[in-house]
C-alpha cells in the first residue's frame, strides 16, 4: 500500500506485504542520490507540474546533448512511449474491471 496526503506532500507511506510500514521524506538522507536530485525544492516546499516537467526536460536535454557529442547517452528514467502505452492499458484494464465487478489482464503491448 502507497499512501500520500496533500496536507503532508514531503512524506510518502509505505506498507509492503510482509514488512512494517515505514514513512519515506522528500530529501531523506537514505534514498538513492537519484531521487534526492530530482527534487527542486526543500522538505516542507510543496513541488508540482512545474518540477515534473523541468526533470523530464534536463533528463531529456542531457541525453540529447551526449547523442550530439557522440557519448552514451545516461540511463535516464524520464517517461518514454511505451510507459504512456502501458499506463493506458492499465487504465482501460481498471474501467474494465469496474465495469465487470472482476479482475481483468491488462493488455500486453
Amino acid at each position: 500500500m502507497i499512501e500520500w496526503n496533500h496536507r503532508e506532500p514531503s512524506y510518502l507511506r509505505l506498507a509492503l506485504h510482509g514488512e512494517p510500514a515505514r514513512i519515506i521524506g522528500r530529501g531523506d538522507p537514505y534514498l538513492p542520490p537519484e531521487i534526492v536530485a530530482a527534487g527542486r525544492t526543500p522538505r516542507g516546499h510543496p513541488e508540482g507540474l512545474r518540477e515534473a516537467f523541468a526533470n523530464i526536460y534536463a533528463e531529456l536535454a542531457q541525453e540529447r546533448m551526449a547523442r550530439e557529442l557522440g557519448d552514451t547517452p545516461p540511463a535516464f528514467p524520464y517517461p518514454r512511449i511505451e510507459e504512456g502505452a502501458h499506463t493506458m492499458a492499465f487504465i482501460e484494464a481498471c474501467l474494465a474491471s469496474q465495469k465487470t465487478g472482476g479482475w481483468v489482464e491488462v493488455a500486453s503491448l
